[in-house]
């Protein structure tokens, strides 16, 4: 239940219209899917290699060249070896765009930070069992290509907040598909 909740408030967070700039940036909503491969051996031995990750984020970026506002929610799970593990992370951020949106692809490049909700049942090595809902940070540098004006291709780098001796860091690749424009 703690996790919807944490869910809710977090989409709610990257979905308020601001003034200015960013409103723009708020008229589209997308969804992304992706996998997450975890730097950390420990985090590899105790869920495996690659991680199911998806996401709820602002998908809209017009042609212009520039800087712009970026935000998403992001969600990372995995059950293995009898472990689990769920991170939600809601970040916020500038991005830029290059080249002047005169091809169908448009590269760029956004950094974002924000808070994550980390829920976890991990069996550490020498058997000791550790089982813990936190909150951190999340901290992310993503670079990619817009295809179009609703496809985005990306590769991400996350840094968590650590705990118990479990680092949560990693690359994800991942596929953005503009849903819904207001």
């Amino acid at each position: 239940m703690r996790t919807w909740i944490v869910g809710a408030a977090g989409l709610a967070f990257v979905s308020i219209p601001s003034p200015g700039p960013a409103q723009d940036y708020f008229k589209s909503l997308g969804v992304g899917a992706g996998v997450f491969f975890p730097s950390d051996r420990s985090a590899r031995d105790a869920f495996g290699d690659t991680w199911f990750s998806w996401g709820i984020r602002p998908a809209s970026f017009d042609s212009q060249e520039g800087f712009k506002f970026a935000a998403d929610v992001n969600v990372l799970s995995r059950r293995a070896h009898g472990n689990r593990l769920l991170i939600l992370s809601g970040t916020l951020g500038m991005g830029r765009l290059f080249g002047q949106g005169a091809s169908n692809a448009q590269p760029y490049a956004i950094v974002r930070a924000g808070p994550a909700y980390f829920d976890y049942a991990v069996t550490q090595p020498g058997g000791t069992r550790v089982s813990a809902q936190r909150i951190g940070l999340n901290g992310n540098v993503e670079l990619g290509v817009i295809f179009g004006s609703r496809l985005r291709l990306s590769a991400r780098y996350d840094l968590f907040s650590n705990f118990d001796g479990l680092k949560f860091d990693g690359v994800s690749v991942s596929l953005v598909y503009q849903v819904y424009r207001f």
